[in-house]
């Protein structure tokens, strides 16, 4: 038996490494339209890159048909947890911190006695908190 693949029938794009709005308007321009849409965190693609697809492609489809998509959300955010800081060279906590991409907001006031110059006095967030990628942590130093 022979079934004919019909005049309406498409032949779905390939969109697996095209971003999301290449891919919409790849679907759109050939006459099929967007899924359902997913997004997962990804270690090997940038956010907004597709990473899978359903129907694959190569495969017919009707006019009209839904294309599912995967989508990156690029890398996993990263969360520490706030080390303890306070009473080490500004130097040593300022590179903890930067070498993990957070960020360091840095305020002088003077020491208390038997305390040193250039040590962490303060920290804020405290020790112990969750510590997000980017996040800017406020040490406060004597001067």
């Amino acid at each position: 038996m022979l079934l004919s693949a019909g005049q309406g029938s498409l032949e779905v794009p390939s969109l697996v490494g095209d971003p999301l709005r290449k891919a919409q308007l790849s679907l759109s321009q050939i006459g099929l339209r967007l899924g359902s849409v997913a997004y997962v965190p990804s270690l090997d693609q940038p956010a907004d890159r597709i990473l899978a697809q359903s129907p694959k492609a190569g495969v017919r489809r009707q006019k009209g048909d839904a294309i599912d998509l995967l989508v990156s959300r690029g890398t996993p955010e990263r969360v520490y947890v706030m080390p303890a800081l306070e009473g080490l060279a500004v130097e040593r906590a300022t590179s903890l911190l930067e070498d993990v991409g957070v960020r360091v907001g840095l305020s002088r006031r003077p020491a208390p006695p038997g305390a040193r110059a250039g040590v962490v006095l303060e920290q804020k967030p405290p020790e112990g908190f969750p510590l997000r990628e980017r996040e800017t942590v406020q040490l406060v130093i004597g001067r």
